[in-house]
């Protein structure tokens, strides 16, 4: 009878022992879920601050694409207060940009016909014996 009190003592402290080993690892699982979920929660914060400075961005963008201020007077009556141009930003790529024709300035006088040049023969120079 003795025997069987030490062996049932000795099956309670070993069952004692594997219930506090339980409860040590299921806190120690608590405690890392719970750090994981801070770090989560931290990242998500991050990604949020992030989102809005993009935003942020993307307004600022937005309002200097909106108004383009020309350094020359020379618009010959194009309009260029706007911008054409969609932010590189948006989802769709299928929009294509618009350009708007401008007048180029020539260096010759607006009289002088390239079909002129054409008709003209050019004289050959014998080269002298100097």
């Amino acid at each position: 009878m003795h025997d069987l009190r030490l062996a049932l003592r000795d099956s309670v402290k070993k069952l004692d022992d594997t219930k506090n080993t339980m409860n040590k690892l299921h806190t120690d699982y608590d405690n890392q879920i719970r750090k994981k979920d801070e770090v989560i929660s931290m990242k998500e914060s991050i990604i949020k601050e992030k989102d809005a400075y993009i935003l942020k961005l993307e307004q600022e963008i937005s309002k200097h694409d909106s108004t383009f201020i020309s350094s020359t007077d020379f618009n010959d009556g194009i309009d260029i207060s706007t911008s054409n141009r969609t932010s590189l930003l948006e989802e769709s790529s299928t929009i294509k940009h618009q350009r708007t024709k401008r007048t180029a300035i020539s260096a010759e006088p607006a009289q002088h016909k390239k079909s002129k040049d054409l008709h003209i023969v050019l004289e050959s120079y014998v080269k002298s014996d100097r």
